[in-house]
């Protein structure tokens, strides 16, 4: 039977992967590696327990069911232009965040070489060499705590937090 059966009903995009997917023999596991998605995704949309995914990853779908893209991506609710609007500035928001995050990292990096410049230029090495490269360290973890925080924040804005 062919991957483009008509139906008395209007399936939903989670059921027609699904159909195709045992159409064609595929576990799971077999689509998502064709695909190059995790397995329990597909598990999830296939179930409606997740939102359909994005047109990137239907297009590589259909290839892998062996159907046209419009087959799949016709039943992919599209955003509203008020979605979109909010989604851009919802990535406005993080590259703000991000940029902020990246000028406090840039600031304590640049500390910390300064601190080790100091310490190669210092001729006299005591205990100044070792309070200096322990400031030095602690710029460094400073600045990657920065990015660290804004990184777990872009993951939760994107959902996956």
């Amino acid at each position: 039977m062919g991957g483009m059966m008509m139906c008395s009903e209007r399936e939903s995009f989670a059921q027609r992967v699904r159909r195709l997917r045992t159409e064609h023999g595929l576990s799971l596991a077999d689509l998502a590696k064709q695909v190059g998605i995790d397995r329990t995704y597909i598990s999830k949309f296939e179930r409606g327990v997740a939102q359909p995914p994005e047109h990137a990853i239907v297009v590589r779908l259909a290839r892998a069911l062996n159907v046209p893209v419009d087959y799949l991506d016709d039943l992919v609710e599209k955003p509203s232009k008020a979605e979109l609007r909010q989604r851009v500035a919802n990535l406005e928001t993080q590259v703000t965040a991000l940029r902020e995050a990246m000028n406090n990292a840039d600031w304590y990096l640049t500390q910390a070489r300064r601190r080790l410049l100091d310490v190669v230029n210092t001729v006299d090495l005591d205990g100044y060499a070792e309070v200096e490269l322990d400031k030095a360290a602690g710029d460094i973890e400073m600045a990657q705590r920065s990015m660290n925080k804004a990184s777990t924040a872009d993951r939760a804005d994107a959902g996956e937090g």
